[in-house]
């Protein structure tokens, strides 16, 4: 037998031996890849789920939380005459200006 010839043959042999591995291989390794693609699928969905209630638990919490505030403010502003009120803004404004007092010639000043 030639060298060539004997050099093809084991070429060959080795190609279909290849393929074979392969064709019997693949399906264990795809079942092993849908098992664990599968398992971080059901990881990512409980981790969503605890997320997401975790959130809607903090959004309720702080919607309530804002009401009372708004009630509570309200309250207060309510309570107070209508002069206090422009009053308590204006001390506002001027801090947020950084003035100390009001500026003059202002209202009637």
């Amino acid at each position: 037998m030639n060298k060539a010839i004997f050099v093809l043959l084991c070429v060959i042999a080795l190609l279909l031996g290849s393929l074979t591995y392969v064709w019997v291989y693949q399906p264990i390794v795809a079942a092993v890849e849908e098992k664990q693609t599968d398992k971080l699928m059901s990881d990512m969905k409980d981790s969503v789920e605890t997320i997401t209630a975790r959130i809607e638990t903090r959004d309720a919490k702080i919607k309530t939380e804002v009401v009372a505030i708004h009630e509570t403010v309200r309250t207060k502003i309510n309570a107070l005459p209508a002069d206090a009120v422009a009053d308590g803004l204006n001390a506002e404004l001027a801090m947020f200006r950084g003035m100390e007092t009001r500026p003059g010639g202002l209202d009637g000043d």
